[in-house]
């Protein structure tokens, strides 16, 4: 829901409310880091966004589609986690199955 709504620890979110000093992309220095950015765009996370789109079969042209369609959770959730860009704010974001512990 954060990624949907924009309102989630980028730095152009934190950047909005003096939480951060600039809303570059840390991990590029090349631009603003949005939610666009990160899951499109950045080049620091090309490898794991070319896993991402061969699983999800290239839909991640579509973000509103990858964010919203249950199917893609797993992959986006390995996404996120194999970045590790949320690790130190959330933790392990693994993705859990509904039946796993």
């Amino acid at each position: 829901i954060q990624l949907r709504t924009c309102h989630i620890p980028l730095k152009q979110y934190l950047y909005r409310f003096k939480r951060a000093e600039t809303p570059l992309c840390d991990a590029c220095e090349q631009a603003n880091e949005t939610v666009e950015h990160y899951l499109q765009d950045c080049p620091a996370y090309e490898e794991q966004r070319a896993k991402f789109r061969t699983a999800v079969y290239r839909e991640l042209d579509s973000i509103a589609k990858a964010l919203s369609d249950p199917k893609m959770l797993p992959h986006l959730f390995e996404f996120i986690t194999s970045t590790k860009r949320f690790e130190e704010q959330y933790g392990d974001l693994s993705y859990k199955r509904p039946n796993e512990s």
